[in-house]
């Protein structure tokens, strides 16, 4: 996991204790969840290592050897070491009032100095206890290349209404039978109307255990849908509207015959809904009070009856690498063909299978909440190599939040622990956002560190996977109480 390091040493005894008041922040205008959440320590906000490779777009790295930091951005490249009030920006040296500090075995970074070191404006809302970070070169959510959800360059700042239907794809796209071709809106509703309106919220919901509803919130109810292939995606414009200010870019679903939505201010009058999907599809929009509601069909059922259902999740992912070894591997290279594994091998037992991602992308742990708690499996496990400081730490453990979890992760512990051959750390209980937020059962495994050379190798040898997944299935058949097949 990112920036979870486990030390096993006191913290300075200099250290002040930090405010346990909870704290918001916004990056790019976006909400950010931050687990473990912010601190603030003598009036500055720290956050987690991983809200600044995660949100903001920087690449982090930990010397165990030098007890350093390393951040690093385009033109940037940041230094900073625990309990010091000195950091190292772009070779020089820079006077810190909120040095990076440990706490229960993790690194906080001043939220401040990271943000104005990106050249970003950085501001404090005391009223909502928000600390709010624009950078000056925004991150931003993955979108297809073909598809863009922003403004074109060269648009008119007035543009033709004619031209709000026309979608982005480039000319000459190659339409699956029964889609519309790629420059035909299959359907509209109303007249353009005066900007007035916004979008504030994407939400979706499963109906007839197959059905994927996207709802999009709005007071601008009139549209134009248009559905586009290759890839199989919708276009659903808002004319009249803006998105409104926090609103996250993406919302990943990966159920059914849905990957995500992408949300973006196509032009200046218009939003732009596009819905990424895993196949054609022939969806039903409709305008209700409050906003749209889009039903895009499944072809097959997400839950079948008697037959259990475990949702996977591969920690990390896309433009958050995770933990890195002293090779450079990341932790994201290693849980995906992990999970996958798993997921074959249960399969042949006969269960069910679901995974919050199935290919490199980026999965918000909000997301990956969400996707557990519309799908509610018999049981949520999330996959991760762990990560330290002190290079020789190692070892497996599995962690639960809520005490419905304990069963199944001491089945994980017994069963792993042996087959990875490493010291056996236990089973711990923490917050963890995907552990906390979980209404089923739901353990996370962190499988070795990557941060010790002998177990980076390990994690990514094919052998050690095999025997890894084997040992897992074994564990989550042994909770569901069913007989292995093999």
């Amino acid at each position: 996991m990112t920036a979870l390091f486990f030390l096993g040493q006191p913290l300075p005894a200099h250290a002040a204790s930090p405010s346990l008041e909870r704290v918001n922040l916004v990056i790019n205008g976006k909400s950010v969840i931050s687990d473990p959440p912010p601190l603030i320590v003598k009036d500055r906000v720290l956050v987690p290592l991983r809200v600044v490779s995660e949100q903001m777009g920087l690449k982090v790295a930990w010397n165990s050897q030098k007890y350093e930091a390393t951040l690093v951005g385009e033109g940037l490249t940041i230094l900073l070491r625990p309990g010091q009030r000195e950091a190292n920006v772009n070779g020089k040296a820079v006077s810190l009032d909120a040095p990076a500090q440990l706490r229960k075995d993790r690194l906080f970074v001043p939220f401040r100095f990271v943000g104005a070191s990106m050249g970003g404006k950085i501001d404090w809302d005391s009223a909502s206890r928000t600390a709010y970070v624009t950078t000056a070169s925004k991150t931003s959510s993955p979108s297809s290349p073909a598809d863009p959800v922003g403004q074109a360059p060269g648009m008119p700042a007035t543009p033709d209404p004619s031209n709000l239907l026309t979608p982005p794809s480039p000319l000459g796209t190659t339409t699956p039978s029964g889609a519309a071709k790629p420059s035909e809106t299959v359907g509209s509703s109303g007249t353009v109307p005066s900007l007035s309106g916004q979008l504030t919220d994407i939400d979706w919901q499963i109906e007839n255990n197959r059905d994927v509803i996207i709802l999009a919130k709005t007071d601008r109810t009139q549209f134009q849908l248009s559905v586009l292939g290759e890839p199989d995606r919708l276009v659903v414009d808002l004319p009249g509207a803006k998105l409104a200010e926090g609103l996250p870019k993406n919302r990943v679903i990966n159920l059914g015959p849905v990957k995500q939505v992408r949300l973006g201010q196509f032009r200046e009058d218009t939003a732009r809904v596009v819905i990424d999907l895993n196949g054609p599809a022939k969806p039903q929009i409709q305008s209700e009070p409050g906003g749209l509601r889009i039903r895009i069909p499944g072809t097959t059922v997400l839950r079948r009856t008697g037959i259990p259902l475990i949702l996977l999740d591969p920690g990390h992912g896309g433009s958050d690498p995770g933990a890195l070894g002293p090779t450079g591997k990341q932790e994201k290279d290693f849980t995906l063909p992990m999970a996958l594994k798993v997921r074959d091998l249960l399969v042949k037992e006969g269960v069910d299978v679901l995974l919050t991602r199935s290919v490199d992308m980026d999965v918000s742990l909000a997301d990956r909440g969400t996707i557990n708690n519309r799908i509610r499996p018999d049981l949520f496990f999330s996959i991760h190599a762990n990560a330290a400081a002190r290079s020789e730490a190692g070892g497996t453990e599995t962690w639960i939040c809520a005490e419905n979890g304990r069963s199944l992760a001491e089945a994980i512990q017994r069963k792993v622990q042996p087959a990875t051959g490493r010291e056996d750390r236990g089973v711990k209980q923490a917050n963890f956002y995907v552990l906390r937020t979980s209404e089923v059962p739901a353990a996370l495994l962190e499988t070795a560190f990557i941060s010790n050379a002998e177990e980076e190798k390990l994690l990514f040898s094919a052998d050690f996977q095999d025997r890894v997944a084997r040992a897992v299935v074994a564990a989550l058949m042994e909770y569901l109480k069913k007989p292995m097949r093999s």
